[in-house]
Protein backbone atom coordinates (compact mmCIF):
# COMPACT_ATOMS: atom_id res chain seq x y z
CA UNK A 1 0.00 0.00 0.00
CA UNK A 2 3.05 2.37 0.78
CA UNK A 3 4.57 1.15 -2.68
CA UNK A 4 1.25 2.55 -4.04
CA UNK A 5 1.42 5.56 -2.87
CA UNK A 6 5.35 6.34 -3.52
CA UNK A 7 4.64 5.19 -7.62
CA UNK A 8 1.81 7.59 -6.97
CA UNK A 9 3.76 10.28 -5.70
CA UNK A 10 7.25 9.73 -8.32
CA UNK A 11 3.98 9.65 -11.20
CA UNK A 12 3.44 13.11 -10.19
CA UNK A 13 6.82 14.51 -9.76
CA UNK A 14 7.87 13.26 -12.89
CA UNK A 15 5.08 14.72 -15.11
CA UNK A 16 5.81 18.19 -13.00
CA UNK A 17 9.17 17.69 -13.37
CA UNK A 18 10.31 17.51 -9.67
CA UNK A 19 12.63 15.01 -8.44
CA UNK A 20 11.97 13.42 -5.47
CA UNK A 21 14.82 12.52 -3.18
CA UNK A 22 15.49 8.75 -1.50
CA UNK A 23 15.53 10.09 1.81
CA UNK A 24 11.91 10.48 1.21
CA UNK A 25 10.66 7.06 0.01
CA UNK A 26 11.33 5.45 3.72
CA UNK A 27 8.62 3.27 4.46
CA UNK A 28 6.52 3.83 7.89
CA UNK A 29 7.05 1.98 11.26
CA UNK A 30 2.94 0.49 10.94
CA UNK A 31 4.24 -0.95 7.22
CA UNK A 32 6.91 -3.05 8.43
CA UNK A 33 4.90 -4.21 11.44
CA UNK A 34 2.13 -5.50 8.48
CA UNK A 35 4.39 -8.99 7.75
CA UNK A 36 4.86 -9.91 11.21
CA UNK A 37 0.90 -9.77 12.04
CA UNK A 38 0.29 -11.87 9.04
CA UNK A 39 2.62 -14.41 10.44
CA UNK A 40 1.47 -14.49 13.72
CA UNK A 41 -2.35 -14.76 12.34
CA UNK A 42 -1.57 -18.02 10.12
CA UNK A 43 0.81 -19.43 12.85
CA UNK A 44 -2.28 -19.14 15.32
CA UNK A 45 -4.77 -19.97 12.88
CA UNK A 46 -2.45 -22.85 12.12
CA UNK A 47 -2.23 -24.20 15.67
CA UNK A 48 -5.95 -23.99 16.46
CA UNK A 49 -6.80 -26.25 13.36
CA UNK A 50 -4.24 -28.18 14.34
CA UNK A 51 -5.34 -28.82 17.74
CA UNK A 52 -9.45 -29.03 16.60
CA UNK A 53 -8.35 -32.25 14.23
CA UNK A 54 -6.50 -33.64 17.04
CA UNK A 55 -9.38 -33.64 19.19
CA UNK A 56 -11.68 -34.53 16.37
CA UNK A 57 -11.17 -38.24 17.37
CA UNK A 58 -11.72 -38.14 20.64
CA UNK A 59 -15.24 -36.44 20.80
CA UNK A 60 -16.96 -39.61 19.37
CA UNK A 61 -15.17 -41.58 22.35
CA UNK A 62 -16.61 -38.49 25.02
CA UNK A 63 -19.49 -38.33 23.76
CA UNK A 64 -20.85 -41.76 22.14
CA UNK A 65 -21.94 -43.17 25.97
CA UNK A 66 -24.27 -40.14 26.43
CA UNK A 67 -27.50 -41.20 24.67
CA UNK A 68 -27.11 -44.78 26.61
CA UNK A 69 -27.07 -43.04 29.34
CA UNK A 70 -29.91 -40.55 28.47
CA UNK A 71 -31.84 -43.43 27.23
CA UNK A 72 -31.69 -45.42 30.64
CA UNK A 73 -32.52 -42.26 32.45
CA UNK A 74 -35.00 -41.77 30.37
CA UNK A 75 -37.71 -42.72 32.87
CA UNK A 76 -36.23 -41.19 35.59
CA UNK A 77 -35.77 -38.04 33.81
CA UNK A 78 -39.88 -38.14 33.10
CA UNK A 79 -40.99 -39.05 36.38
CA UNK A 80 -39.09 -36.05 37.61
CA UNK A 81 -40.38 -33.35 35.33
CA UNK A 82 -43.94 -34.94 36.21
CA UNK A 83 -43.57 -34.29 40.03
CA UNK A 84 -41.43 -30.53 39.38
CA UNK A 85 -44.62 -29.76 37.10
CA UNK A 86 -47.39 -31.06 39.42
CA UNK A 87 -45.29 -30.10 42.80
CA UNK A 88 -43.43 -27.01 42.28
CA UNK A 89 -44.50 -25.16 38.85
CA UNK A 90 -48.13 -25.67 39.39
CA UNK A 91 -48.09 -24.30 42.47
CA UNK A 92 -46.09 -21.57 41.99
CA UNK A 93 -48.26 -20.47 38.96
CA UNK A 94 -51.27 -20.16 41.15
CA UNK A 95 -49.83 -18.09 43.28
CA UNK A 96 -48.31 -16.09 40.71
CA UNK A 97 -52.27 -15.44 39.32
CA UNK A 98 -53.38 -15.07 43.03
CA UNK A 99 -50.84 -12.59 44.13
CA UNK A 100 -51.27 -10.58 40.69
CA UNK A 101 -55.27 -10.85 41.04
CA UNK A 102 -55.01 -9.42 45.02
CA UNK A 103 -52.19 -6.66 44.36
CA UNK A 104 -54.57 -4.23 44.70
CA UNK A 105 -56.06 -5.09 47.92
CA UNK A 106 -52.67 -5.58 49.08
CA UNK A 107 -51.88 -2.23 48.66
CA UNK A 108 -54.93 -1.21 49.80
CA UNK A 109 -54.55 -2.92 53.26
CA UNK A 110 -50.86 -1.46 53.40
CA UNK A 111 -51.81 1.71 52.61
CA UNK A 112 -54.45 1.94 55.51
CA UNK A 113 -52.18 0.12 57.93
CA UNK A 114 -49.23 3.10 57.25
CA UNK A 115 -52.06 6.06 57.43
CA UNK A 116 -53.37 4.38 60.74
CA UNK A 117 -50.23 4.23 62.10
CA UNK A 118 -49.52 7.68 61.12
CA UNK A 119 -53.05 8.85 62.25
CA UNK A 120 -52.86 6.83 66.01
CA UNK A 121 -48.93 8.48 66.79
CA UNK A 122 -50.45 12.10 65.80
CA UNK A 123 -53.50 11.60 68.08
CA UNK A 124 -50.98 10.29 70.69
CA UNK A 125 -48.89 12.83 70.46
CA UNK A 126 -51.88 15.73 70.60
CA UNK A 127 -53.67 14.08 73.76
CA UNK A 128 -49.82 14.05 75.52
CA UNK A 129 -49.67 18.13 74.80
CA UNK A 130 -53.22 18.43 75.85
CA UNK A 131 -52.53 16.04 79.25
CA UNK A 132 -49.60 18.00 79.63
CA UNK A 133 -50.81 21.70 79.67
CA UNK A 134 -54.22 20.16 81.37
CA UNK A 135 -51.41 19.00 84.33
CA UNK A 136 -49.62 21.92 84.09
CA UNK A 137 -52.62 24.45 84.97
CA UNK A 138 -53.77 22.73 87.35
CA UNK A 139 -54.32 24.58 90.97
CA UNK A 140 -51.92 23.69 93.49
CA UNK A 141 -53.04 21.82 96.54
CA UNK A 142 -54.88 23.40 99.55
CA UNK A 143 -52.48 24.97 102.11
CA UNK A 144 -54.04 25.82 105.55
CA UNK A 145 -52.54 28.72 107.27
CA UNK A 146 -48.94 27.32 108.08
CA UNK A 147 -48.26 26.42 105.14
CA UNK A 148 -48.55 22.76 105.68
CA UNK A 149 -50.33 20.89 102.74
CA UNK A 150 -53.77 19.59 103.60
CA UNK A 151 -54.30 16.08 102.61
CA UNK A 152 -57.83 14.88 100.82
CA UNK A 153 -60.36 12.81 102.12
CA UNK A 154 -58.78 10.19 99.67
CA UNK A 155 -55.03 10.26 100.63
CA UNK A 156 -55.93 9.47 104.07
CA UNK A 157 -58.53 6.86 103.60
CA UNK A 158 -55.73 4.96 101.88
CA UNK A 159 -52.10 4.15 102.27
CA UNK A 160 -49.41 1.66 101.07
CA UNK A 161 -48.99 -2.00 102.46
CA UNK A 162 -45.70 -2.93 102.14
CA UNK A 163 -46.37 -6.28 103.11
CA UNK A 164 -48.81 -6.87 100.71
CA UNK A 165 -46.55 -5.92 98.51
CA UNK A 166 -48.62 -2.35 97.50
CA UNK A 167 -52.09 -3.26 97.99
CA UNK A 168 -54.37 -0.51 99.04
CA UNK A 169 -55.74 -0.69 102.39
CA UNK A 170 -58.59 1.11 103.89
CA UNK A 171 -57.96 2.80 107.40
CA UNK A 172 -60.72 1.14 109.74
CA UNK A 173 -61.86 4.51 112.32
CA UNK A 174 -62.65 2.79 115.72
CA UNK A 175 -65.90 4.68 118.03
CA UNK A 176 -64.96 4.88 121.33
Amino acid sequence: MADTYIRTAETASSTLGVQVSPSAQTSAPIVQLVPLLKAVYSGTLYITSLAISLVKPLNFLIFSPIPVFLYVLAPVIVFLQLALNAFVWSPYRVALYLLDALYPLYVLCGVACITGGILGFAARMISQILVDNVLAAKVEPEQDEKGVKVKTEDEVATTVDVKGKGKKVEKIKFET
